[in-house]
């Protein structure tokens, strides 16, 4: 369950058919693989469930995750890397409920998902307290310093609070502007992109991208934040007609990159190459393709299809090395997916 490198070592889930699965590390050798900690110990009819621990997230000297120790449901940890130095933060939701359910109702995570992200001092990440529903929340890295943002979606009139902050993604949240940014549903607009100082009086939705149609329905746009490059950075939302390809300076601006007429979808994180973004873009006439972006709209081009028609190449886990060279995986036509690499022209491979 999602490799983490921290520490000299590889962090990660893993079941040994006693522990249940529980935090290992490893050095990259068999006597240097070991348990860190069994968190949820063995249950008083003998069963080990196991934490099971996810969304390892390394932020300076600590790793956060969430995990559930049979007492407190599934709640955000914390590790430096030793037995002694794993703890639970903050029981936030009380009792044996869940205040997080992890990687999301499939339950289905990579070293991708990296739901913590440092913010000035703090460690932000969504939680429910089981009294206003999931809403961003920070710490200080410690029970008392563990707090909740702001509630942005308010009870409604039927007295349920349903919450506001939802995200499985791989960037939940990206700071941009002296400005923390993130999707928000207040129960009024839908999902949209909102930012924060830091404060609870300085939390604003930025725009309303998707506004209420004609059927008085507020779905929102339900941006994903992608990138940032110079003064701009960019995401991918619904604007009521299609979904689309986005720029902003993160004050008034926001610029449609008209990458196609119709839907334009990103799948996986882009990946920066010689001042580039690489991405795996899907358009209607190509699939999804392999594209890159200088960050304006003549400069968001395709760079290869591999599988000429509909359905696309898709290629997939890019990575660029020694931005040089970029790897991947995608589809020719030949079989399954095969490794391929791309260079810039004046690179040779």
């Amino acid at each position: 369950n999602g490799f983490q490198y921290f520490n000299d070592k590889f962090y990660f889930g893993a079941n040994n058919g006693t522990t249940g699965e529980e935090l290992w590390a490893t050095d990259g050798t068999e006597n240097g693989t070991y348990l860190v900690k069994d968190i949820r110990g063995e249950d008083s009819n003998g069963n080990n469930y196991g934490s099971n621990p996810t969304g390892f997230t390394v932020i300076g000297d600590t790793m956060y995750f969430f995990a559930d120790d049979g007492e407190h449901g599934t709640e955000p940890w914390m590790t430096d890397g030793t037995a002694n130095g794993t703890r639970m933060l903050k029981d936030i939701r009380e009792g044996g409920s869940d205040s997080s359910s992890g990687c999301g109702p499939m339950g289905d995570c990579d070293d991708t998902f990296q739901p913590f992200y440092k913010f000035g001092d703090r460690i932000y990440f969504g939680a429910d307290d089981g009294i206003y529903g999931d809403e961003v929340w920070y710490t200080d890295g410690t029970a008392n310093g563990t707090r909740m943002l702001k509630d942005i979606r308010e009870e409604d009139s039927n007295g349920n609070n349903y919450g506001s902050y939802y995200c499985y993604e791989t960037n939940c949240f990206y700071e941009f502007g002296g400005k923390l940014w993130f999707k928000a549903d207040d129960g009024i607009h839908g999902s949209e992109l909102w930012y924060t100082d830091g404060t609870e009086a300085g939390t604003f939705m930025f725009a309303d991208i998707r506004e209420e149609d004609s059927n008085g329905n507020n779905y929102g746009s339900y941006p994903v934040l992608r990138f940032i490059m110079e003064d701009y950075f960019y995401f991918s939302a619904h604007d009521g007609d299609s979904q689309r390809f986005f720029m902003t300076d993160g004050k008034q601006m926001i610029m449609d990159l008209d990458v196609h007429s119709s839907n334009v979808y990103i799948s996986g994180t882009p990946v920066l190459l010689d001042g580039e973004f690489y991405m795996s873009l899907y358009t209607q006439p190509t699939g999804y393709e392999l594209w890159k972006s200088d960050g304006t709209s003549e400069g968001t081009v395709v760079v290869h299809e591999f599988f000429s028609g509909v359905n696309g190449g898709s290629p997939q886990n890019l990575m660029a090395v020694n931005n040089n060279v970029l790897f991947m995986i995608a589809y020719s036509g030949l079989y399954y997916h095969n490794l391929f690499a791309y260079a810039p022209s004046d690179y040779e491979l």
